[in-house]
């Protein structure tokens, strides 16, 4: 919003038309942060599927369609990742360097105990 002020163009704007601003004017955070992350779509969309299936079913199709893609996209990624030779290497590195701390602490206990 400021580049297009800074450009010269005139836009009526306060924040007090923000989600989230009450009566009093006070700012309610949660009510703000709940409209920035989708919330008000996501209560639309569980009382969508609640009350009218085949209405929700109609309007979000393509998101529907989206996110059964991505679910499978990203199991197939998950799984290749985890039999990659790099991300074996990855986690023989870090069960590698979570011993030699283990070995490097108990080290330090005992010379603590000796002391």
């Amino acid at each position: 919003m400021d580049g297009v002020l800074g450009g010269g163009l005139d836009i009526p704007h306060s924040d007090k038309r923000f989600a989230g601003f009450d009566k009093k004017k006070k700012l309610d955070a949660e009510v703000h942060r709940k409209y920035i992350f989708g919330g008000h779509v996501a209560n639309y969309i569980k009382t969508l599927i609640e009350d009218e299936p085949e209405k929700y079913q109609t309007h979000f199709s393509e998101y529907i369609k989206l996110q059964r893609s991505q679910r499978s996209r990203h199991k197939a990624l998950h799984t290749e990742c985890n039999t990659t030779p790099i991300c074996i290497h990855l986690q023989q590195r870090q069960d590698y360097v979570t011993q030699k701390t283990d070995q490097v602490t108990q080290k330090q206990s005992d010379i603590h105990k000796h002391t």
